[in-house]
This record gives structure tokens, sequence and C-alpha cells, in this order.
């Protein structure tokens, strides 16, 4: 199993992030604000707006996500190194995922502004997250094609 990179400050670097220059990986933690969360804390809820993203720095984060009814359709654990709420900050819109801890936490939050500013100047950083943003959307195309040859549609009458 490799090791996690980290950056100079102790931050566990995701997926996302991985293959940044070291430079553009502190700048993106500069303007950060670390804070440490009690567990069962919930980050964000699913019809919140998105004011910014959490790196998870420390910890493990249960992300729920919900159909209109409320009922949890999928559900996963955030490891440290993972961003939350990426989309939805970038796109302006509500977060569509709730996001509690698990245990203790440390996270560091990231505004929205900042992180618009930050990928302005950072076109590594925007492409990264473009890539990353790109594959989650084929892995969820996947999961619909799969589901829907499980429940095939029935034939008109």
């Amino acid at each position: 199993m490799k090791k996690p990179m980290t950056t100079d400050a102790g931050l566990i670097v995701g997926e996302i992030f991985e293959r940044l220059a070291p430079e553009t990986l502190r700048d993106f933690e500069a303007l950060g604000h670390k804070s440490w969360y009690s567990p069962g804390m919930i980050l964000f809820g699913a019809d919140e707006p998105c004011s910014g993203v959490f790196w998870v720095s420390f910890g493990q984060v249960s992300v729920n996500v919900s159909d209109s009814f409320g009922r949890c359709v999928m559900s996963y654990v955030a490891q440290p190194g993972e961003i939350l709420g990426l989309k939805a900050a970038l796109c302006g819109e509500a977060c569509g995922i709730t996001a509690q801890t698990e245990g203790p936490c440390e996270m560091v939050f990231v505004s929205r502004a900042d992180l618009s500013a930050f990928l302005s100047s950072h076109p590594d950083a925007a492409f990264r997250i473009v890539q990353q943003l790109s594959a989650q959307l084929g892995l969820a195309l996947d999961q619909l094609r799969s589901a829907s040859t499980s429940n095939p549609p029935k034939p008109p009458n």
C-alpha cells in the first residue's frame, strides 16, 4: 500500500491534488481555516447552501446521499485527504449530501470565494478538479446503468 502524500504542514493530500506542485498545495492550504469537530457534528446538510469546501485533515466523515423522500440511497466514509462539497461550491448550489463526523475530526475549511480565486490563479489545480469531477460523473453514470439493467423497464401495454 502506498504511503499517502502530505503537505509541509502534515495535511494528507487526497487523489484530487496528489500530482500538484508543492507551491500550489501550500497556496491552497494557506486559504484554509483548521478546526476540530466533535463526533456526530453535521458539517453540512443536503439542502443547505454551500459556503465552501472541507478538506478532511484527520478522522472520518460519513457522507450520505438521500432521495427526495429523505431515504439514504448511498453512503460512504470520507477519509483524510478528501475534499467535501466541491461540486456544490463550484456550482453555487445546495450541497446535495449530508456530511457528519464519525469521530473526532480535524477539518480545513476553504470558503467558496477563496476557492474560486485559488482556481483562477492555479490552472493546474482547476484542471485536476475537472478530471476528478469527470471521473466521478463517469462512476455515477456506470452506477445508473447498472441499476437500470437490474431493474429493466416494463414494456408498454
